[in-house]
């Protein structure tokens, strides 16, 4: 039988059904030509944007339903009949899991899940043939909230061996992440100065990559921390430079890749970062706006980055991530992903923690079995 299967009617009727049963029932950004990550110009509206956010200080008594969008192009004629096309969804990633993804195209065979390392995963299209076209993949995501209102004020920093081993690869030097580089060392020193609090670290790297200027006055443009750090850059070099940060100081962080929901337009996607806090768990920062801790039910993330998925970007080769094609006749700009992406705020439901948490397992094992099924 073929690996390629397309979704029956009944399956999505079925997919939707449990997760809204389980619910219900029970509860009640920029071209593809330009820089990646946001547009330089539009920093200042988005932490305006950021202000409005209704925050909400108790325990998890919410639970809300996102929807993301991604609208792709693939220009130009493949050299074969059939092709596949490649490109990132959300994940499964602590409070989220997806509820449902559904893609269309005029050009559309059929598609099926890739598992990458955990948690991601991508979707593979198969197409046929044809000038161009286009691929746009809707997601339903199911996040439970999280406002770290138990968030201790004071964590001790962590020595390696207080950290658990399932970690302590988020402390690795990597090609974005140069935490051996003499500018993120002195700068780490610099900040963490005499604390030995792991919360106010947070708060200094946060305002400290707040601050980093948003340009590329140096070619060639590259994206990482070093670069970042010297000379400036888009909000991916600001969460590599947060990340490097942390590592340098001896905390696990990691970059990951989101469509915010708080934002009312099109973009790439964005970056920011989660670090871990010993005995607590992971706690998200937004590092390009300045917000720390940023709450997860403000965005939808599509990648968290393993170290292994750090590797050198410079533009404008490597900034592509998962979007690609089967046949090198495309390029690197197919799918064309420059400001394809937006997220919004459906709905919220209020109930007990139990219940929520019931359904997010309910909800993360339907998810599971759907998109091995489909692998």
């Amino acid at each position: 039988m073929s690996i390629y299967k397309k979704i029956p009617i009944s399956c999505k009727l079925f997919l939707i059904w449990i997760s809204g049963i389980t619910l219900i029932s029970e509860c009640f950004m920029i071209e593809a030509r330009e820089i990646s990550g946001m547009r330089f110009e539009e920093v200042e509206r988005y932490k305006l944007e950021v202000d409005k956010i209704t925050v909400h200080e108790s325990p998890p008594t919410r639970v809300y339903l996102r929807k993301a969008i991604g609208n792709l192009e693939v220009n130009g004629s493949a050299s074969t009949d059939t092709y596949e096309v490649y490109f990132q969804i959300p994940v499964p990633f602590h409070e989220q899991v997806p509820i449902l993804i559904e893609v269309e195209s005029p050009q559309l065979i059929d598609y099926r899940f890739l598992h990458l390392n955990p948690p991601n995963l991508i979707i593979a299209a198969r197409m046929n043939q044809a000038p161009s076209t286009n691929i746009d993949w809707t997601a339903w995501v199911f996040v439970k909230e999280n406002t770290y209102s138990d968030l201790p004020s004071f964590v001790p920093i962590p020595t390696p061996d207080q950290l658990p081993d399932s970690v302590k690869k988020w402390l690795d030097t990597t090609d974005c992440a140069q935490i051996n580089a003499p500018i993120v060392q002195q700068i780490a020193d610099s900040i963490r100065d005499t604390t030995t609090n792991l919360i106010q670290l947070a708060d200094d790297i946060c305002n400290f990559c707040n601050q980093i200027p948003w340009q590329f006055p140096h070619l060639p443009y590259a994206f990482d921390a070093v670069y970042a750090l010297t000379w400036g850059n888009s909000c991916t070099g600001h969460a590599h430079a947060g990340a490097a940060l942390f590592r340098a100081n001896g905390v696990p962080a990691r970059t990951l890749l989101v469509i915010p929901t708080w934002y009312s337009g099109y973009l790439d996607m964005h970056w920011d970062i989660d670090y871990y806090v010993p005995d607590y768990e992971w706690v998200r920062m937004e590092t390009s706006l300045g917000n720390h801790p940023w709450y997860p039910q403000n965005e939808v993330v599509t990648f968290a980055c393993n170290p292994e998925d750090e590797f050198p970007l410079f533009f404008p080769c490597g900034i592509d991530g998962c979007w690609h094609t089967s046949d090198p006749t495309l390029g690197m700009w197919n799918p064309d992903w420059g400001g394809a992406h937006r997220a919004f705020n459906i709905l919220f439901i209020p109930d007990s923690t139990d219940t929520i948490e019931l359904a997010h397992s309910l909800t993360d094992s339907v998810f599971f079995y759907y998109s091995h099924y489909w692998a």
